[in-house]
């Protein structure tokens, strides 16, 4: 089937297959992250204790920018601030410019785990911000895993997140919405999710931590006991994940590894009894390849 389109150029005669259209916007998420003040703080407290003068920091899915301009604040004498969408970098570049740290902050439009500092040398710090619960549809493993190999990280720079730490808990999670059952993975933006929990099974229990210094893989694959507090019916569970600045362990945020609902095969349990899971999936490979059993 072929489409004319009068007032897009590029599109007066495609096959409606060849089409790719976005499914949102590109601006939407780097939007919501600038807005929830408590996140920048967290960057922004951890940076301006990392970073000293004359150093080189690589700043890996930059965004608005706003973690580069705390590096290049806090002294740094040359910050690569890499993002891959060409909208969004040139966004970067302009908030950039409109500062007046273009002389220190160079934006490079390029998929961040592909970059090499000149010379392949490496970098002073480098900060990743592609967070999510579980790290399960960013990219900030395989980022992590690609600076390496490009020598951009070696044993001496300092990684801005240091280390996740990844948990778990069985609930009884009402998936009924409007009428219907919609047993469907739920992210509790802004925690509006949690209403919707009607009974929790288990504590919060770590099934993964993620050290990024030593990081090569991005393959996770955990077991987990989970001591059951009431007798019951587990529908799905619920996940949630820390970060780590300076060994200083911090939570959620409004828009930063917000609490993930997922529904598993509805179990019988008892209180005093172990709920056995095995957890596996690529990180960075998105909700499709994770399997809880």
């Amino acid at each position: 089937m072929d489409i004319i389109n009068e007032d897009v150029p590029e599109l007066r005669k495609r096959k409606v297959e060849d089409i790719v259209l976005p499914t949102i916007s590109n601006f939407l998420l780097v939007d919501e992250c600038l807005l929830d003040a408590r996140r920048v703080r967290v960057f922004r407290e951890a940076i301006e204790r990392t970073v000293k003068p004359g150093d080189v920091v690589v700043d890996a899915g930059t965004g608005t920018g706003i973690m580069a301009l705390f590096a290049a604040k806090a002294g740094a004498q040359k910050v690569f601030a890499i993002e891959l969408d060409p909208d969004i970098a040139q966004v970067a570049r302009k908030n950039v410019e409109v500062n007046h740290y273009d002389s220190v902050i160079e934006v490079v439009n390029q998929d961040a785990a592909t970059f090499m500092v000149n010379g392949k040398k490496s970098a002073d710090v480098v900060i990743v911000e592609m967070l999510d619960t579980g790290l399960i549809t960013e990219n900030q493993t395989r980022t992590i895993v690609g600076l390496r190999r490009n020598g951009v990280i070696d044993k001496y720079t300092d990684i801005l997140p240091e280390r996740v730490s990844f948990k778990i808990r069985a609930i009884d999670y009402d998936f009924n919405f409007y009428g219907f059952s919609l047993p469907c993975i739920i992210q509790a933006r802004n925690y509006g999710g949690r209403k919707k929990i009607r009974k929790i099974y288990s504590n919060l229990q770590s099934y993964a931590i993620i050290e990024f210094r030593s990081l090569i893989s991005r393959k996770l694959d955990a077991k987990v006991s989970l001591q059951i507090n009431q007798t019951g019916v587990v529908n799905a569970v619920e996940l949630q994940t820390d970060i780590y600045f300076g060994g200083k362990k911090y939570s959620s945020t409004s828009d930063m590894n917000m609490p993930v609902f997922i529904p598993i095969r509805e179990r019988k349990v008892k209180q005093g009894k172990t709920l056995n899971l095995n957890i596996s999936y690529y990180m960075g490979d998105g909700f499709g390849n994770v399997k809880i059993v």
